[in-house]
């Protein structure tokens, strides 16, 4: 969104590193929000741009001690899934385990995120963020 909003901010030339982990969570106090009743609903949680529902929903979860929930992603093509850890009472595990450092780019063509060891590598070109009208009427060249 910062480059969509900056369009005379040039891309940058090296990406920036961040620090990625994985942590069990467990919960008898969850909602999936891909199950019904609350799939009838998927394009309200899926909406790219409109977040005020799913936030008044997470609250509304929090109230009722929810831990969890379960989501489709907004953006993902292939239907991913996400999970939202509503408190800390969710986590099986008192330490994250397995860091791993990324390196997440962006440019003309579109984003990448690059980890060395294990190698792999995610890459999204400009049409995978078209579902977005703030980021599909973005210039992207600069």
């Amino acid at each position: 969104m910062f480059y969509a909003e900056s369009p005379d901010t040039p891309w940058p030339v090296n990406p920036f590193e961040c620090t990625g982990f994985r942590a069990e969570v467990q919960s008898h106090r969850s909602l999936d929000l891909t199950e019904p009743p609350f799939n009838a609903d998927a394009s309200v949680w899926r909406h790219p741009v409109e977040y005020e529902p799913c936030q008044k929903l997470a609250d509304r979860a929090r109230l009722d001690e929810a831990e969890l929930l379960r989501y489709w992603s907004a953006r993902s093509r292939e239907g991913g899934v996400c999970v939202a850890v509503l408190t800390c009472a969710a986590f099986a595990e008192t330490q994250p385990q397995r860091f791993e450092t990324w390196r997440i780019g962006a440019g003309r063509t579109g984003a990448y995120a690059i980890r060395e060891f294990p190698p792999d590598r995610f890459e999204f070109d400009r049409d995978d963020f078209a579902s977005d009208p703030r980021i599909a009427a973005m210039r992207w060249e600069r």
